[in-house]
């Protein structure tokens, strides 16, 4: 079985290079015709490079540096996520790149890529132009999420609605409302699952509220 590493180039703080990336590792587990592992710079923490001797020579002076080589060596596969705020690539995985050649040769490379309007290509299509110099191929394929946090927003609430699906059907009537059939029906679990009231029920928050708002002098 070929091997493939999920390089998450990512690594400030509030990163969306995670759960992007861990959604990727769940499409991949789907396809199921690649052995997976996972790169993360932010943990693996490679410091610029301090390495005394050019890469080509393969002679490494520091434990890290040996660490990363081995990760690459063994995958034949390779892609790397990317969230592009501006056209350059991310620094981290520049820094990541220029540790090592040999173990890059001949390995093909994909993206995903984030952000805005353009959807990170931009710093996508610069990363291109250097991983070519380590003889990395890229390939044209690749994932583009624009508005990447719209997206997120909207995979959110689809699965929140799948959730209250599925435990409707689950759940009996009486379970649901908790005061039966004929009681009146909960407002907590509608909302915090994000499903829109039906029309018996806003009528039923609307009367609620109207009871709220009344003065005690107005009630009597």
């Amino acid at each position: 079985m070929q091997k493939l590493l999920v390089v998450i180039a990512s690594t400030r703080p509030g990163r969306a290079g995670l759960p992007i990336g861990r959604w990727f590792l769940e499409q991949a587990e789907k396809h199921g015709k690649f052995g997976l592992e996972v790169a993360d710079l932010k943990e693996i923490g490679l410091p610029l490079l301090d390495e005394p001797k050019h890469p080509r020579f393969g002679d490494y002076q520091h434990d890290h540096t040996k660490a990363w080589s081995a990760m690459i060596r063994g995958p034949t596969h390779s892609p790397s996520l990317h969230r592009s705020t501006t056209s350059p690539p991310l620094l981290r995985c520049l820094n990541a790149i220029d540790y090592l050649f040999h173990e890059w040769s001949y390995k093909p490379a994909g993206f995903v890529s984030y952000g805005g309007i353009a959807a990170g290509t931009r710093s996508v299509q610069m990363t291109k132009q250097i991983l070519t110099a380590v003889k990395i191929m890229p390939i044209p394929e690749a994932v583009q999420i624009p508005f990447f946090s719209h997206s997120w927003i909207r995979m959110a609430r689809s699965a929140a609605r799948s959730r209250w699906k599925n435990r409707r059907r689950r759940c009996s009537t009486s379970s649901i409302v908790g005061g039966g059939a004929s009681g009146p029906p909960r407002t907590g679990l509608m909302v915090l699952e994000g499903t829109r009231p039906t029309s018996r029920r806003r009528e039923y928050l609307r009367h609620r509220l109207r009871g709220r708002r009344r003065s005690p002098r107005s009630r009597s």
